[in-house]
């Protein structure tokens, strides 16, 4: 059975195509529950397509990794019938999203047989349930609460120890040296403002180009 996708195009010619993975901690959501931020993204005046990937705990990971990954090189395959190159093709995601987007860069590269022109991470959860946070530590309670932060973890973890693998926790992983471009948005009062800062710096002295975003006062999103 494929993977269910939308496709939105805007209006004019198109200036690329953006592989989009919402949020929703892996465990809720849907592939048109976040049109506002489709339509904001910056490529918006090309084609975003967006993944109704398997959630948990249903389908623990990495199922959703995997749908990902195959709308993506489907988009890849396929970019023009939307009269663009795959040279054109990102990816983006926000949260768990996010984390998705991460992680299948990594795997991209290293499966060595694709590229990507970029990858946008708006807040994602990077850092599993490692490592310790002054965001967390703040604002937990905005929005997001500790218990249903790790309800979800645990869900998508299925009963496995995703703590040091880095196609789930990619904060950790060994190198992120040749990934493509990012663009990191963060919120100034989220809770995963900080491990995705560290991912953003992570990227920046392993030589990958990087644009970090941090709006002051806004909460993870609801």
């Amino acid at each position: 059975m494929g993977v269910p996708i939308r496709i939105y195009q805007g209006i004019g010619p198109p200036t690329g195509l953006v592989v989009y993975f919402h949020g929703g901690g892996f465990v809720i959501g849907a592939s048109g529950s976040w049109t506002t931020s489709l339509v904001s993204l910056p490529m918006v005046r090309g084609c975003v397509v967006s993944v109704e990937y398997r959630l948990a705990p249903e389908h623990p990971y990495p199922a959703a990794l995997d749908d990902c990954e195959t709308v993506t090189r489907w988009a890849l395959a396929n970019a023009g019938r939307f009269g663009l190159s795959a040279a054109s093709v990102a990816i983006a995601g926000e949260s768990a999203g996010g984390n998705l987007s991460a992680c299948l860069a990594l795997r991209f590269r290293e499966a060595g047989d694709v590229s990507l022109a970029g990858q946008v991470l708006i807040y994602p959860g990077v850092a599993g349930s490692i490592g310790t946070f002054p965001s967390r530590e703040a604002f937990y309670g905005l929005v997001l609460s500790r218990a249903t932060s790790s309800l979800y973890w645990q869900a998508y973890c299925g009963g496995q120890d995703l703590g040091g693998d880095p196609f789930a926790a990619p904060l950790w992983a060994d190198s992120l040296k040749g990934l493509p471009p990012a663009l990191v948005v963060l919120g100034g009062c989220d809770v995963l403002r900080d491990e995705g800062r560290a991912y953003a710096n992570r990227l920046r002295d392993e030589g990958v180009e990087v644009e970090e975003v941090t709006y002051p006062g806004q909460p993870h999103a609801s």
